[in-house]
């Protein structure tokens, strides 16, 4: 490996500039793969009405693919204003424009922050997010109130001031996670891949484990309402008493988390009241009993130590290719002599994840196939105890989407989504049940 970095040391700027092309041009091949799919699902659905073309014009699932088509446009679109981005970014030496501005005001600031490069590292952080959410939220809002048709469920400026909020979420997330690991860094000898892996793991898990207390103080006091007596609690009490779980931890809600109003959290179980109805009780009894084995197997525990381990691979590759090349900082425009370089290793981590794409793709690919194995176990053992209900549980969930005769590209399915679609677990569950 040695060998190779001693070829490429030279030319890490060409390579970032090659590689973010390159995810330019698959993540293109991939998106138009999916619009041919779906114009040529149009044609066909076209066809099949013959004669009675005029009725097309209220049929759901003709309005649903021409919103989803222009639902991947946007995306393409996307793709090209991103590489437009990044593309800046590195031409341009945009890192180390920010990382200028970064230490004017810290010095500025220095009356309530001391003038290091942690203060500056976060500064960094700040400028950089707020410039990425003001080069993406015009398209974002193009393509939340004016391509797509799907129900909107906040008016605008109440959209607007949520990616506010997310983006100081974000900002808050990200300087907690570079305070953490500059900190690490700074007190240990050697770099400290695991230790900093180990700390984004206990921060994931934390993070997570606060959430329901977030959702509990934003939401309000009738955000979650305890199930009524009736035939749906002696049922839920019936199955928890079964297999182990507080019943306390499910509630109703009117706040939709997914189009069919059931979600998780930790140790929460949400049931959307208004969407109920479609379900028979033991259909819905069904439902709830996925999202306890996902809180059971801990699928979130799984998921942050597989993000764990990621990341731990990232830092490894990292501290081998870049960690002790400062090179690679003087080929993006930072004028800095070697003592001073200990003080960019975020900014070389950021230059580093223009240099691992290809990997970084190969990962996600393979956590996307390990995540949708986990969803068929969770499905299979709900099967066993609640058998045919389950099943049509899921046949109603299909039914109910208005996209439900359509299949993804199955690369595109493979490269984007977690989870399999209704169609393919019900197929699932009939093949490996032997149902008809």
């Amino acid at each position: 490996m040695q060998s190779l970095i001693d070829i490429f040391k030279n030319h890490w700027k060409a390579i970032a500039i090659t590689f973010t092309i390159g995810k330019f041009l698959w993540e293109s091949y991939i998106n138009n793969n999916q619009l041919n799919k779906i114009e040529n699902e149009i044609v066909l659905h076209q066809k099949s009405y013959g004669d009675n073309i005029n009725l097309l014009v209220n049929d759901k699932y003709e309005q649903s693919l021409l919103n989803l088509k222009n639902l991947v446009k946007l995306t393409l679109n996307k793709l090209s204003f991103n590489l437009i981005k990044d593309l800046l970014i590195i031409y341009f030496d945009v890192y180390n424009v920010i990382w200028v501005l970064s230490k004017k005001i810290n010095e500025h600031l220095s009356f309530i922050l001391p003038i290091n490069s942690i203060c500056q590292t976060i500064i960094f952080t700040i400028i950089s997010n707020i410039l990425i959410f003001c080069w993406g939220i015009p398209i974002q809002f193009y393509g939340e109130f004016i391509v797509s048709d799907f129900p909107k469920r906040e008016k605008p400026i109440n959209w607007l001031m949520i990616q506010y909020s997310i983006l100081i979420f974000k900002i808050l997330g990200d300087s907690i996670k570079i305070l953490g690991s500059l900190i690490i860094i700074k007190f240990i000898k050697n770099f400290p891949i695991w230790q900093i892996s180990l700390g984004y793991f206990i921060y994931s898990i934390t993070r997570i484990s606060l959430a329901p207390i977030y959702i509990n103080l934003t939401a309000g006091p009738n955000f979650l309402k305890p199930i009524p007596n009736g035939e749906l609690k002696d049922e839920i009490l019936n199955l928890c008493s079964k297999i182990g779980f507080d019943s306390n931890s499910i509630y109703l809600t009117d706040f939709e988390f997914s189009s069919m109003g059931f979600n998780y959290l930790p140790n929460m179980i949400t049931i959307n009241e208004r969407t109920r109805s479609i379900f028979t009780i033991k259909e819905l009894s069904s439902i709830i009993l996925q999202c306890i084995l996902q809180i059971k197997l801990n699928l979130h525990l799984q998921k942050q130590i597989i993000n764990s381990i990621i990341l731990y691979i990232n830092l490894f590759f990292f501290e081998k290719i870049l960690f002790k090349d400062n090179n690679v900082i003087n080929q993006f425009g930072f004028k800095i002599d070697k003592n001073q370089s200990n003080n960019l290793i975020f900014i070389k981590y950021l230059i580093f994840n223009k240099i691992f794409i290809p990997i970084n793709i190969i990962i996600g690919l393979i956590k996307n196939y390990l995540n949708k194995r986990k969803i068929y176990q969770i499905d299979q053992s709900t099967f066993e105890i609640y058998k045919i209900e389950f099943l049509n549980s899921m046949i109603k969930m299909k039914n109910n989407n208005t996209l439900k005769n359509f299949e993804n590209d199955s690369i595109y399915n493979l490269y984007y989504s977690e989870i399999p679609s209704f169609n393919k677990r019900i197929e699932f569950l009939k093949e490996n049940n032997k149902i008809e």
